[in-house]
């Protein structure tokens, strides 16, 4: 089957709801579902597709522009997976605040496709426009609430500091231009077995620097704690998830392209790395604000990952692709209760913001008090919850590899991180203040993130079962 044509599928399918939604958006004002449905059945579709081309061998097509292996087929189909679990995820969020779903729902979709050629290129100059092509549309749904200053705030810093980013990438994509004559990634790893320039370097310094600042991995990660916090919870929610794999599954395949000219440079990823969960641990720790804290413990675990790929070992890419997957299931776990609670403020709906906001909760909602805790213990790395078993894959790379300075390090730091996610638990079922000038109440009419919730607590709880078998 010509993939060429596959891809093209999805983009025709989304511009085919573009055009229904432009010609129906008037008279389906008061039916707005309809275009989750849409979206929905889009992804399907997609993921059935996929599924039945996962038999076919690696392939290339379009003059070696674009490649297809099964692992990529995975990764899309996970992707994919992801995207129906946050539209099922923000389908009443977005009705209850009127957000405009339409528009919401298609820049979602553009961005998942950009990811999509994103992990499937196999030249660098088209990584680079549709890495900003999802940029673009990440600028969009950041600013979404045009009413909200700290919005369009959140939204421009996003696009300057992303411009920077962009620039660096195209500087270095320059270079190895300039030398190679060419930016396809099959004919770069062979020429880079075959030379040993110093120019080569230069320009794989800049491109890993942009990737680093997209990533938010230390020094380079100052920005994202400002764009979470600036950004609607669902927006952020969507960046927190989705768009970090692809990031991860990118670096994994420049990586491995790049190693010739990196190995002996290899100790100063590992090194950003390492600062950058220290970094991510303690600012976590004097966060008052729930949003800012996810940003930072972000930071940590995708250090964590990017670590693990960074060992050069198949022990390290096995840990980094199920931390991947666990850290995506615990984001999930915790947004959804996020999402699922409100509280009035002068006659108004409001969403949880600050870490005291999570004061009685127990009292409102054990369950849901008692699955977030579970989140928290496990993104802490507490045993016996699924956290704890990918930071020990982790941990047993590092003393695979020798790396017992960096070993030592990351328990410590580990052991310190666990204390903001305690002190979590602790306003959750130990803080009783009185006389709180709101009051909350849980979206019961939306069973579906209650069944998310259940399913994630369940796979939480239940991982080390199967973590013999890996």
């Amino acid at each position: 089957m010509n993939f060429l044509i596959i891809d093209n599928i999805f983009i025709g399918l989304i511009l085919s709801y573009f055009l229904f939604g432009i010609f129906n958006m008037n008279s389906l004002i008061h039916n707005k579902e309809i275009f989750a449905i849409i979206a929905l059945i889009i992804c399907f579709t997609q993921i059935i597709i996929y599924i039945s081309l996962i038999k076919e061998v690696s392939v290339y097509y379009l003059n070696y522009i674009f490649f297809s292996t099964a692992f990529i087929l995975y990764s899309k189909i996970f992707i994919l997976l992801c995207l129906i679990i946050y539209i099922f995820m923000s389908i009443f969020y977005l009705k209850d605040y009127n957000m405009p779903i339409f528009e919401f729902y298609f820049f979602i979709m553009i961005a998942i496709w950009a990811m999509f050629i994103l992990i499937s290129s196999n030249d660098l100059f088209i990584i680079f426009l549709a890495m900003e092509l999802q940029n673009l549309c990440f600028y969009i749904l950041i600013s979404l609430k045009r009413a909200s200053n700290l919005a369009i705030e959140a939204a421009f810093k996003y696009l300057m500091l992303n411009g920077f980013s962009a620039s660096l990438i195209g500087l270095g994509l320059s270079f190895i231009y300039c030398f190679f004559g060419t930016l396809n990634i099959t004919n770069l790893a062979l020429l880079f077995s075959n030379y040993d320039e110093f120019i080569c370097l230069i320009g794989i310094f800049f491109i890993i620097i942009g990737i680093m600042f997209k990533l938010a991995i230390f020094p380079f990660h100052y920005w994202i704690a400002d764009i979470y916090e600036g950004s609607d919870l669902i927006v952020t929610a969507f960046l927190a998830i989705i768009p970090k794999i692809a990031a991860i599954i990118l670096f994994i395949k420049l990586y491995f392209v790049f190693i010739k000219y990196i190995s002996d440079y290899n100790f100063i990823l590992i090194l950003m790395c390492v600062l950058s969960i220290i970094y991510g641990t303690i600012s976590a720790l004097y966060q008052e604000k729930i949003k800012r804290l996810l940003a930072f413990t972000g930071i940590v675990h995708m250090s964590f990952i990017i670590l693990s790929i960074c060992l050069n070992c198949v022990e390290g890419l096995i840990a980094a692709i199920l931390y991947i997957l666990i850290y995506v299931l615990l984001t999930i776990n915790i947004f959804s209760i996020l999402l699922s609670f409100r509280f009035f403020v002068k006659d108004n709906y409001c969403t949880l913001l600050k870490v005291v906001d999570l004061i009685r909760l127990f009292k409102i909602n054990w369950f849901l008090a008692f699955s977030f805790a579970c989140s928290l213990l496990s993104m802490a790395g507490v045993p016996p919850f699924a956290g704890f078993f990918v930071k020990l894959l982790v941990f047993q790379a590092l003393l695979h590899t020798g790396n017992f300075v960096a070993l030592i390090f990351l328990i410590l730091i580990s052991i310190i991180g666990a204390i903001y996610y305690i002190r979590l638990i602790r306003f959750l079922f130990f803080n009783n203040i009185e006389n709180i000038p709101y009051s909350f109440i849980f979206s019961f009419n939306n069973k579906i993130l209650y069944i998310l919730i259940i399913i994630t607590f369940i796979i939480n709880i239940s991982f080390f079962f199967f973590f013999p078998f890996i």
